[in-house]
């Protein structure tokens, strides 16, 4: 629903985002009473369900959760909670979950608790609760984002220290699978702007797709958007598998960070060359294309930028968990299913399998080195990952007779991994069957 749904707006999507995020968190964490009083108004289907928000960001900045300065005050039986939420998207919500520190708990994230905070009170009055502004924002203006003090705000408590912290990171890991395929759709948005503009659209005597260029930049936003959209998928794959059995956690963790950084690249790269492709229109807000790039640019901002990112593939891969191996079996079970038309892209993903183990092991030997080099780490795994991916899509292509997968595939394959092109080379199958590339049509083995 996510990625059909950012397509559209992607505005749209993070209120949805963040109403599941806070439903999830109270169903997995918060107490029995809180979670049958509250839980019901954010699920059901009358027309009538609340919607959510996760209040963590503070003026200080929104990755150092731990630096919270809100205060949480015991009043009978219940919280009061004061400070300033520096970003809450979705102002409006009627149910959020926020970050505070009860007075004596200890500095850092182990101090902190997680709370429900309703607009309303029981009573119908409204809770203490002032949106200093609302921000003036580069795109997502389609959203209410605010600057909300919280003024001895009521509120019930869904996790106290030391777990305050675990429970909004459990809200924003679910957050980061649906701006992975947020992203993945806007991606697609922006490829479908660019193939219509260029089906359409005529320049010295015919359209401008039939031109060699304009068919290489359509071909390489279908060929990331696919690759875009396995790896965000993998990651909602992989939350459902974690959800059944804790064993798979630790791929999960190392997935989400992969997907969520790398959907976020590519949709500002698409975005951008959708913007190109459709040329001086498309830099007016007269077409969407102007609007899909405002917007895509905050897919790489929400729920932690590419450096936090990588942060927490350090986390998975190089501390407790095994995130590492669970990554390469991932790798290895692709290349042990490839089928033998797709061998010199299996070469290639060889190669990039023992480039990630190498970079892998430097990291669990040298630990000190990890902050140095994860952002390469990360990007080195991502594009494996999403090759990976493609590869195995295509493999059961193949076998039902069907090649379109294991064009794009290659394609990636030789962008991604292979030697730089020289002039005069040979032609990118693909542009032989561009049609049916571009349609989704069958492509005969």
């Amino acid at each position: 629903m996510g990625y059909m749904l950012s397509e559209a707006d992607v505005s749209i999507h993070c209120p949805v985002t963040m109403t599941g995020a806070v439903a999830y968190v109270l169903d997995r964490l918060a107490p029995e009473d809180i979670r049958a009083r509250y839980l019901p108004d954010l699920i059901r289907m009358d027309g009538l369900a609340k919607s959510g928000g996760t209040w963590a960001t503070e003026q200080h900045g929104g990755s150092d959760i731990g630096a919270t300065t809100t205060r949480a005050e015991p009043a009978d039986g219940d919280w009061r909670l004061t400070g300033l939420k520096w970003f809450t998207s979705n102002a409006g919500a009627g149910l959020a979950l926020a970050t505070a520190r009860p007075a004596g708990a200890p500095e850092g994230g182990k101090g902190l608790g997680c709370y429900l905070v309703p607009s309303e009170l029981d009573d119908g009055r409204l809770n203490r609760i002032r949106n200093r502004r609302l921000k003036d924002k580069i795109g997502t203006r389609g959203l209410a984002t605010a600057e909300a003090d919280l003024d001895g705000a009521w509120a019930v408590e869904v996790a106290p220290p030391p777990d305050g912290l675990k429970a909004m990171m459990e809200a924003l890991e679910y957050s980061r699978i649906h701006n992975a395929v947020a992203a993945a759709g806007v991606h697609r948005r922006a490829f479908l702007e660019s193939a219509c503009w260029a089906t359409h659209r005529e320049a010295f005597g015919q359209p401008i797709r039939s031109y060699p260029m304009v068919r290489d930049a359509l071909l390489d936003l279908a060929m990331e958007q696919e690759a875009g959209t396995a790896i965000a998928f993998e990651s909602a794959l992989a939350f459902d598998a974690a959800l059944a059995d804790e064993s798979h956690r630790a791929w999960l963790r190392t997935v989400t960070a992969l997907a969520k950084f790398q959907t976020a690249e590519q949709a500002v790269r698409a975005a951008t060359r959708a913007v190109e492709l459709v040329g001086g229109n498309g830099y007016t807000e007269d077409w969407p294309t102007a609007r899909l790039y405002r917007d895509a640019l905050v897919t790489a901002v929400w729920e932690g930028p590419a450096n936090i990112q990588a942060l927490e593939l350090l986390r998975a891969v190089a501390g407790k968990l095994p995130g590492d191996q669970t990554f390469l079996s991932r790798i290895d079970g692709v290349l042990q299913a490839i089928p033998e038309g797709l061998g010199d892209s299996a070469a290639l993903l060889r190669d990039a399998s023992r480039s990630c183990r190498a970079g892998l092991e430097f990291i669990r030997a040298n630990p000190s080195e990890g902050p140095r080099h994860a952002r390469k780490l990360m990007e080195l795994m991502a594009e494996t990952l999403c090759g990976a991916l493609l590869l195995e899509e295509a493999g059961a292509d193949l076998a039902a007779g069907d090649r379109r997968k294991a064009l794009i595939a290659e394609r990636y394959m030789r962008r991604r991994f292979g030697p730089r092109p020289g002039i005069g080379g040979r032609d990118d199958p693909a542009h032989a069957v561009f049609d049916a590339v571009m349609g989704y049509g069958c492509v005969p083995a």
